[in-house]
Order: structure tokens, then C-alpha cells, then sequence
């Protein structure tokens, strides 16, 4: 049963990719009262750096 108060409805899978990547855009970049953020959609670690994802693990 579909959630009526949840903010995305997804029917099929392009239409979830397309809801996925238009709120990617949408939080991509925020700001609060500690200055401006630059969202990243995952983690990730190479040599010498670390780049962690704040973004839920649950959708």
C-alpha cells in the first residue's frame, strides 16, 4: 500500500530514477547556520583521502 503522505511515488523504475535524481540535484547543494554544504551521494576512499556521504542509508 503507498504511503499518501510520502513526498515520492514511484510506479516504475525509470520514474524512481528519475525521483532519485532530481532529489540528488535538489539536496546536491544546502546551507545552514554553519555556512554553505556541498552534498556528496556516496562514500568513498582512495589514498590518502576519505570522503564520507551524510545522506540516510534508508530512502
Amino acid at each position: 500500500m503507498l504511503d499518501k503522505d510520502s513526498p515520492l511515488v514511484t510506479y516504475d523504475i525509470p520514474s524512481g530514477a528519475v525521483d532519485a535524481l532530481c532529489e540528488a540535484l535538489r539536496a546536491a547543494i544546502t546551507s545552514d547556520e554553519a555556512g554553505g554544504r556541498v552534498n556528496l551521494l556516496f562514500s568513498a576512499e582512495a589514498e590518502g583521502v576519505r570522503v564520507n556521504s551524510d545522506l540516510p542509508r534508508e530512502g
